[in-house]
């Protein structure tokens, strides 16, 4: 693994975790290593992390986080020193507090899809698409940007890949899902993004079994989709998460750098 995946990873562990558990970084603040920013574009908060010895607008590839519900955004932590590939990490807040946290939709979608969620999920999947048009502007950028989430977070970047995949150039989620009846129709000659996924058959908050019937459509419509199951593990980020996390950002980074041609896993569900 490449130090950028493990700074990132460092980011995940503290991030991924049950949406009720609230953990907290440091303040933010350049270290000796990467330059950490916050900014505001298109009604967002957003935080930028990048190597401190790359040039302010380097063109690099993005990676966009996107936390889940009651949570905030997080400080990664480790060294940038030594990078292979280099990265700009864009981590936004959801617009709505809640608790000690924010909210990208206004109820959980753990009892299911209600029109209401819905709802939410089209409007603000739409606000991020503008987002994610809007930061390509700001920061140079390298081939479409790579948009992980988090449970809620998770199901806004599987909207945009599905529905708008002229901003997304792969999709990773973990804990997630997203609304069968939502997924669309391929539209002919028009590239959609790979969906990575990975979940743990003891999630209490969104069941394994919805995620694998949304993969499961999504694939018979002809999207690309892998689904890594991991047994016993809730709505969290395990050791074994995290170790595929690292593969699949590596991979994916690779790509936008030195265009290695690195084929998906595979277009069936995986058990890990």
């Amino acid at each position: 693994m490449g130090p950028v995946a493990e700074v990132f990873l460092g980011m995940v562990a503290l991030a991924w975790t049950s949406c009720a558990v609230q953990l907290y970084a440091e303040p933010l603040a350049a270290t000796r290593d990467v330059t950490i920013q916050e900014r505001f574009l298109s009604g967002f908060k957003y935080t930028t992390v990048q190597p401190e010895d790359v040039e302010k607008d380097a063109k690099l590839p993005m990676v966009v986080f996107l936390h889940g519900r009651a949570d905030r955004p997080h400080v990664p932590r480790g060294s940038f020193l030594g990078i292979r590939e280099p990265m700009r990490l864009i981590v936004p807040q959801a617009p709505e507090p809640l608790g000690e946290g924010y909210t990208w939709l206004p109820a959980s979608i753990r009892k299911g899809l209600t029109p209401q969620i819905r709802a939410a999920i089209h409007s603000r999947g739409l606000e991020l698409v503008k987002f994610l048009f809007e930061l390509m502007k700001v920061h140079p950028t390298r081939g479409l940007p790579i948009v992980i989430g988090f449970s809620q977070g998770g199901i806004l970047a599987q909207f945009m890949g599905l529905h708008h995949p002229e901003v997304v150039g792969m999709v990773i989620t973990m804990s997630s899902w997203f609304p069968p009846v939502m997924v669309p129709e391929p539209m002919p000659h028009v590239t959609y993004p790979e969906f990575w996924a990975m979940h743990g058959t003891a999630d209490g908050i969104i069941a394994y079994p919805r995620t694998e019937r949304a993969v499961r459509t999504m694939q018979e419509k002809g999207f690309r989709v892998v689904l890594i199951r991991f047994d016993g593990v809730g709505h969290e980020t395990s050791d074994g998460m995290r170790l595929r996390m690292e593969e699949w950002l590596q991979t994916a980074l690779r790509r936008r750098l030195f265009y290695t041609p690195v084929p998906l896993p595979g277009d069936i569900l995986n058990v890990a």
